[in-house]
C-alpha cells in the first residue's frame, strides 16, 4: 500500500526529529564526567560521595555532601583509618554559608592529622544550603600519599566514611580538633568506571538506604544496587558486577563526656601532683609515715581514675577491645602501681630489722620511676587520643616544671645531707681525736707524776 505523500513527510520529519533528539542527548551525555558514587542515610540526612578520575592527568575530582546537623563528616581512601587519606568537612567560621575542607591522614584510633602536603583546591558549588554541606574539589596529588595510595585500576577500591557527633562546630582552620565520630562505615568503589572525561562528578544517589552507584560509562547507563543497613555488621551489594562490593556501617556508642573528663582529671592529679608529693615527703623531708599516707591516697586516686577508664572503654564500642596504645600503657602502669605496695612494704619490714638496703627497696625505687614516667607520658597519649591536643602543651609544661622542681629538691636535699654527714663525721673524728690526745697526755702526766713522787720524797 502506498502511503499518501503528506503522511510520509510527517513520518520522515518525526524520525528525523527523533534522530536529532538522540544526537543531542548523546552529545550532552558524552560531556558528563565519568564517575563512581556512594551514598548512605545518616540520621536526618544523607552522606554522599562521588569521584572522577581523569584519563588525561593525575588529578582527581570529587563531590561530597552531608547533613549539617553533625559537627563534621569525612570520607577517606583506604580500608581502615590507619594510613587513610581523609577528606574532612565542617562549617567555616568566617562565612556561615561555606565549609572548610581539611585533607588528613588517619592514624588508627587517634584523631587524623592535617596533611599540608596534599594539594587540594575547593571549586565552585561548595556551600551550605538547605541544611546540607556541599563540597566540590580537585586534588592534584591524591593518588599517592605518605602511608597509602589510590588504586585507580581497581574495581573494588576500599573507602571509609564517618560522621561526627551532633552539635555545632565552626572553624576556618584545617587543623581544627574534631570529636570522635558517632557513625562510621566502609565501602568500595569501581575506579575503572570513574575513569574518563575529567570534571566534578554528580552527587550520590537519592536512595534512602546505604547504596552504591557506579556509572558504567560516562555517557549512557548507570547501575545502582542497594542493601539494608546493618548495625556494625556487613551487607553485600547484589546485582551487576560493576557495582561496588561490600560495605559495613552502623552507629557507635560513645562514652559519656563526664567520664572522659573525670578520668583525665584524676589521672593528671595522681601523676603530676600527688605521687611526686609523696616522693618529696620521703626523699626531701625524710618523713616515712607521711610518704606512706601520701602514696596510699595517690594510689586510691589512681584506682578511681583507672576504674573510670575501664568504664568509658566498655561504653565506647570502638574502645572495648582494649587494644589502643593509651589503654595498653594504662594497664601496664596500673600493674606497676599495684606492685609498689608489696615492694615497699617488704623493704620497710626488712630495713627496720637490718638497717641495710634491700633488693625489694631497689625494685620499689626503679618500679616507681618507671611507672611514674609511663603514667605521665600516657597522659599525653590519652589527650591526643581524645583529640584534645590543646591541653597537651599545658599538661606537659606543668608536669615538666614540677618534675624539674622535684628533682632539684631531692638533689639539693641529698647534697645537703651528704655535706652535713661529712661535717658531722669530721667533727666526731676531731672530737674523738681530741679526747684520745687528752687521755694520752693524762697518761703521760700520771706516769711522770708516779715516777717523780719517789724523787720528791727522797728530796724531802
Amino acid at each position: 500500500m502506498v502511503l499518501p505523500i503528506q503522511l510520509r513527510r510527517v513520518i520522515h520529519a518525526t524520525l528525523g526529529g527523533l534522530v536529532l533528539f538522540q544526537s543531542i542527548v548523546d552529545a550532552a551525555s558524552s560531556s558528563q564526567p565519568a564517575s563512581s558514587s556512594f551514598s548512605v542515610k545518616d540520621g536526618s540526612g544523607q552522606l554522599s560521595f562521588a569521584i572522577n578520575v581523569p584519563d588525561d592527568s593525575n588529578d582527581i575530582f570529587f563531590h561530597m555532601s552531608a547533613p549539617s546537623d553533625s559537627q563534621w563528616a569525612a570520607v577517606g581512601a583506604g580500608g581502615g583509618m590507619t594510613g587513610a587519606l581523609m577528606f574532612v568537612i565542617y562549617p567555616a567560621k568566617s562565612d556561615s554559608s561555606n565549609v572548610t575542607l581539611s585533607p588528613r591522614i588517619g592514624r588508627g584510633h587517634f584523631m587524623p592529622t592535617f596533611a599540608p602536603s596534599i594539594d587540594i583546591e575547593v571549586l565552585d558549588g561548595t556551600s551550605i544550603s538547605d541544611d546540607v554541606w556541599t563540597v566540590n574539589a580537585k586534588c592534584s596529588n591524591c593518588r599517592n600519599w605518605n602511608g597509602g595510595s589510590l588504586d585507580v585500576t581497581s574495581k573494588t577500591q576500599p573507602w571509609i566514611y564517618a560522621v561526627g557527633p551532633s552539635g555545632s562546630m565552626a572553624s576556618d582552620s584545617q587543623e581544627a580538633n574534631i570529636q570522635q565520630h558517632q557513625f562510621f562505615g566502609h565501602f568500595t568503589l569501581d575506579m575503572v568506571a570513574a575513569t574518563g572525561k575529567s570534571g566534578v562528578p554528580g552527587g550520590g544517589t537519592s536512595s534512602a538506604s546505604p547504596s552504591s552507584s557506579t556509572s558504567t560509562s560516562p555517557s549512557k547507563t548507570s547501575k545502582t544496587s542497594t542493601a539494608s543497613p546493618t548495625s556494625g555488621g556487613k551487607g553485600s551489594h547484589s546485582g551487576d558486577d560493576n557495582n561496588s562490593g561490600n560495605y559495613s556501617s552502623g552507629p557507635i556508642t560513645s562514652p559519656p563526656h563526664w567520664g572522659i573528663v573525670a578520668h583525665a582529671v584524676l589521672m593528671s592529679l595522681a601523676f603530676v601532683i600527688f605521687f611526686p608529693f609523696g616522693i618529696l615527703c620521703l626523699r626531701a623531708f625524710g618523713k616515712v609515715r607521711l610518704h606512706w599516707i601520701a602514696q596510699a591516697f595517690s594510689t586510691m586516686v589512681l584506682i578511681a581514675g583507672f576504674g573510670l577508664g575501664i568504664y568509658i572503654s566498655k561504653k565506647g564500642s570502638m574502645f572495648n577491645k582494649f587494644n589502643a596504645p593509651h589503654q595498653i600503657i594504662g594497664l601496664i602502669v596500673f600493674g606497676c602501681c599495684i606492685l609498689q605496695i608489696p615492694f615497699g612494704t617488704v623493704h620497710h619490714m626488712i630495713f627496720k630489722r637490718t638497717r641495710k638496703s634491700t633488693a625489694m627497696g631497689l625494685l620499689h625505687r626503679w618500679n616507681g620511676r618507671i611507672f611514674l614516667t609511663l603514667g605521665f607520658i600516657n597522659g599525653i597519649v590519652g589527650l591526643n587520643w581524645a583529640g584534645d591536643n590543646r591541653q597537651i602543651i599545658p599538661y606537659a609544661v606543668v608536669g615538666g616544671v614540677l618534675a624539674i622542681m622535684l628533682a632539684a629538691a631531692i638533689i639539693f636535699t641529698e647534697r645537703r645531707n651528704k655535706r652535713k654527714g661529712n661535717y658531722q663525721a669530721q667533727r666526731q673524728s676531731s672530737v674523738s681525736h681530741e679526747r684520745h690526745g687528752s687521755s694520752d697526755d693524762n697518761v703521760r702526766l700520771t706516769d711522770l707524776g708516779d715516777h717523780s713522787s719517789p724523787e720528791r720524797k727522797i728530796r724531802v
